[in-house]
């Protein structure tokens, strides 16, 4: 009977061992797959900042591309402006015109605009100073004539005899 009671005790003991095992398999098993979790949601966080790097890496080469092309039209515009100059220069160096102004202007004075690079013809001027011309334009106008107004920034280069 004590062989019985002690085989019946070793039993239940190795019963509990066999449950605590298994409790501790499940806790390991759990452990296991919530540590996979965190390496896939790492792995995904990785993958996300990859991205976001490449994402400002093309942003930051574009904004450069874009610093590139606006200091070359900035050198493009400032030769424009000194090749303005140089046509003003030539067009009173050679002596065919003269520097003038909206009351010294006669019919066939050049009109330049000083913000950018247009021209027009004086085509009509009468003894109250009102000033007429014509200019090219690449698009329809509705009228050929227009009327010159002393707000507008240009400068008049009149003829020479």
């Amino acid at each position: 009977m004590a062989m019985s009671r002690m085989k019946h005790q070793m039993n239940d003991v190795m019963s509990k061992i066999n449950d605590a095992s298994s409790l501790v398999a499940a806790g390991s098993n759990n452990l296991a797959q919530a540590a996979q979790e965190m390496a896939e949601g790492a792995m995904d966080q990785s993958a996300s900042i990859e991205e976001l790097q490449a994402t400002f890496a093309d942003i930051t080469e574009g904004v450069e591309k874009t610093s590139e092309k606006l200091n070359e039209t900035y050198k493009i515009a400032q030769q424009y402006a000194k090749e303005a100059d140089n046509s003003h220069a030539y067009m009173t160096g050679k002596g065919y015109f003269s520097k003038g102004t909206a009351s010294s202007s006669k019919l066939g004075s050049i009109i330049y605009w000083n913000d950018k690079s247009h021209v027009a013809l004086v085509t009509y001027k009468d003894s109250n100073n009102t000033i007429k011309y014509t200019q090219h334009s690449s698009s329809t106008q509705s009228t050929v004539y227009k009327v010159y107004s002393s707000s507008m920034n240009v400068k008049f280069y009149n003829w020479n005899n």
